[in-house]
């Protein structure tokens, strides 16, 4: 279900407020016109722009709670912005009432959230392959290198042997081979 309040990263509860106030600082600030439904729209999909809106929707609650925007901002991550989102959208369609607009943000965004979807069914597909196809690639190269850098200490210990007969760090066979004290 769908809140009117949203809780931050940091444990922090929001509640978005949409007034003409806001409506006012929102078009001064940001250029976000809530009386246009593409300006609007937009300002969902703009993850800056979204978030700048989320702030001034709460900038009296977070005055009070001393929190600045970019505290504010660095809250906002994953689950916690759509949900943020969410609250944000219930904050716009109560500031339109019972109006046509408010049927029409509706219906805007979820549409929006329709071709989101639509997007990501078809994106995250893509985007799996090409990692995989990327780790295969890296996974071979990584592995090429670790057979090169193991065969090239091999040769230094076989040219060490080959020198010096034994070396340091080789082992004996067995505990007979190792010269005791009295020997």
């Amino acid at each position: 279900m769908i809140s009117r309040t949203f809780t931050d990263t940091k444990n922090r509860t929001w509640t978005p407020e949409i007034n003409l106030f806001t409506a006012a600082r929102l078009k001064r600030n940001i250029n976000v016109d809530i009386d246009n439904p593409e300006n609007l729209s937009a300002a969902f999909i703009d993850l800056q722009t979204l978030a700048d809106f989320l702030f001034i929707s709460v900038e009296d609650q977070a005055v009070k709670a001393g929190v600045s925007s970019e505290d504010f901002g660095r809250s906002l991550s994953g689950d916690v912005l759509e949900r943020a989102k969410d609250a944000l959208v219930i904050a716009v369609s109560d500031f339109f009432g019972e109006t046509p607009k408010r049927t029409a943000f509706m219906e805007m965004l979820t549409a929006l959230k329709e071709e989101t979807s639509k997007n990501l069914n078809y994106v995250f597909p893509k985007i799996k392959n090409y990692i995989s196809k990327m780790g295969e690639t890296y996974r071979k190269e990584f592995d090429l290198e670790l057979e090169n850098q193991t065969q090239k200490i091999a040769k230094k210990k076989e040219a060490k042997k080959k020198i010096s007969g034994k070396t340091f760090g080789d082992t004996p066979e067995s505990l007979e081979s190792i010269p005791s004290e009295n020997d």
